[in-house]
């Protein structure tokens, strides 16, 4: 169903060069898979993201050139980080273009979620339509991780990520009184960083996840 909203979000999709990614699973993957992995994840993610009816833009942030060429490909704006500084630099400089080019909100969404869906994408977008000062978020399955963040308006708090993200992204907009809103969902919540992740993604469909379907391939060799 199309969702009409008020307000412009963009997604954001920050990227960490292939060979740094998933690097918790390089005593089980090897290097090429891990890359191989990174792309499929990123694929996955901005088909998923284009498929929603709620999001404006999508941007990827990355060094890798890789990421651009998969953004070329299927058509979403590439914003090149030249030094990767982690997940808070990338969001800053997405933070700028988003401004510059008049949205109103962000959703920040990591490239390794699996099971995510464009209906749950839409899900955060509407819980932010009518409030001038609000958050949505989703923990990671550990509650020590974000891993879907709405911020509107775009500078609302600043992001924490890799430093319990969770529990301080809430108390920064607690302090300053945005409203809040939670969001659990397996789709979201378990995203991929251990083998104990892999285990767990691969008890479900794949619905036409690439990197789910590369994931289930190897673990069955």
């Amino acid at each position: 169903m199309w969702i009409t909203l008020s307000h412009k979000i963009f997604a954001v999709i920050p990227v960490k060069r292939f060979e740094s990614s998933k690097s918790r699973l390089k005593f089980w993957l090897t290097d090429q898979s891990r890359v191989k992995l990174a792309e499929l994840l990123l694929i996955d993610t901005l088909t998923t993201l284009m498929k929603s009816t709620t999001i404006d833009t999508i941007v990827v942030v990355s060094g890798d050139e890789r990421a651009k060429y998969v953004c070329a490909k299927v058509g979403t704006k590439f914003l090149r980080q030249d030094i990767d500084n982690g997940v808070n630099d990338a969001v800053i400089a997405a933070d700028a273009f988003s401004i510059k080019n008049g949205a109103d909100a962000t959703i920040i969404v990591p490239s390794d979620l699996p099971l995510l869906q464009p209906e749950n994408i839409d899900l955060v977008a509407k819980a932010s339509e009518y409030y001038e000062k609000c958050i949505v978020i989703c923990p990671s399955l550990r509650h020590d991780g974000t891993n879907i963040l709405l911020r509107k308006p775009i500078n609302l708090i600043k992001t924490y990520y890799d430093d319990n993200s969770y529990a301080r992204h809430i108390q920064e907009a607690v302090q300053i009184n945005a409203r809040i809103f939670a969001m659990l969902s397996d789709n979201v919540i378990i995203d991929l960083d251990t083998i104990h992740d892999v285990k767990m993604l691969a008890r479900f469909d794949s619905n036409n996840s690439t990197a789910l379907e590369f994931l289930k391939e190897i673990t069955t060799r």
